[in-house]
């Protein structure tokens, strides 16, 4: 398996390339569409990453770097994969954070998610929760 860091100005021909499908990612997510995800990839806010296996196209991923007190993590924030094999998508995610200089790597995801990422060795930090501002507490 190859990882390919995809440059910010290839954004575009990444998405018709098969990128489009971290689409489904942020399916059910009201926080970014898909169209303000590519400008974050753009702006090189996020990085995106191309995973191949003897050049075909294996996953899709994206990840940003936070640069904490204590650590540097390498946080995946979106991550598709087009054939079987998560697993080895994210060793490979895991050798490009670590190759960024990142501590650790984690990842954002819904319970159902974090059952699957659990199973790779993956361990809650924290978790996350939300109101809306407008919501009566």
């Amino acid at each position: 398996m190859e990882l390919h860091f995809v440059k910010a100005e290839y954004i575009n021909e990444a998405w018709e390339a098969g990128a489009y499908r971290l689409e489904e990612s942020i399916k059910g997510i009201d926080e970014i569409t898909p169209e303000q995800l590519k400008e974050l990839l753009k702006e090189g806010d996020r990085t995106l990453i191309l995973v191949t296996d003897e050049g075909e196209s294996i996953a899709w991923a994206v990840f940003r770097i936070d640069q904490l007190p204590n650590l540097k993590v390498a946080h995946l924030t979106n991550v598709t994969a087009i054939k079987p094999g998560l697993k080895n998508v994210m060793e490979v995610a895991k050798k490009a954070a670590k190759e960024h200089g990142c501590d650790e790597m984690r990842i954002s995801c819904k319970p159902a998610q974090s059952r699957l990422f659990k199973r790779y060795g993956f361990e809650p930090v924290y978790e996350t929760l939300r109101i809306p501002t407008w919501q009566q507490i």
